[in-house]
């Protein structure tokens, strides 16, 4: 899941489920979250297409929970 917003949902430390939706597509799901993806260039470029292929290669870090990346768009 991926967005050009810096964080996915709003934090509230004193919430009784802390990061909900981080729990509900990572850990329940094996969904990753990808934050601050730079979109408004690739959306220019789909205006006429239906379909784009991602590829999103993060580094493998021992014991990282996230990882810098830089994804690709095949048009």
């Amino acid at each position: 899941m991926g967005s050009d917003s810096p964080r996915t949902e709003h934090v509230i430390k004193v919430s009784k489920s802390y990061l909900p939706v981080h729990r509900y597509l990572i850990a329940e799901n094996g969904i990753p979250i990808i934050d601050n993806m730079y979109l408004e260039a690739l959306t220019k470029l789909l205006v006429d297409k239906q379909e784009f292929v991602l590829i999103v290669l993060p580094l493998r870090l021992s014991g990282a929970t996230v990882s810098p990346l830089n994804p690709i768009a095949l048009l």
